[in-house]
């Protein structure tokens, strides 16, 4: 799963911006500030993208012995979709694209 998701956010031209971090069976998700979007509004687009398009994730992606190749292909495929959402949030921030406020960290 960790090369398909880098594959899509290097094709989006997000590298920069978005990469997973930790170990292939828990991926958590990195964010960095741009001149348009904050961290916490990129990470908070992402997933809610990821989220509305079907793929359960909480800021990591937790792939397991029992998810089979079907479900890998799915989350690629919510990925790619997200991916392009990010994408446009890069180019003209995050505004109408975020349904709520920006994620904030707890801890």
């Amino acid at each position: 799963m960790r090369t398909g998701i880098d594959d899509l956010v290097r094709q989006a031209g997000l590298a920069e911006q978005i990469r997973l971090v930790g170990y292939d069976c828990f991926l958590g998700i990195e964010t960095r500030d741009t001149t348009a979007v904050s961290a916490a509004e990129l990470k908070t687009l992402l997933l809610q993208e990821l989220i509305a398009a079907g793929a359960l994730v909480r800021g990591i992606f937790y792939p397991t012995a029992a998810h089979g190749q079907e479900h890998v292909e799915a989350t690629l495929t919510v990925a790619e979709m997200a991916a392009k959402v990010c994408g446009r949030a890069l180019e003209a921030g995050s505004g109408g694209l975020l349904r709520g406020p920006a994620a904030r960290r707890l801890l």
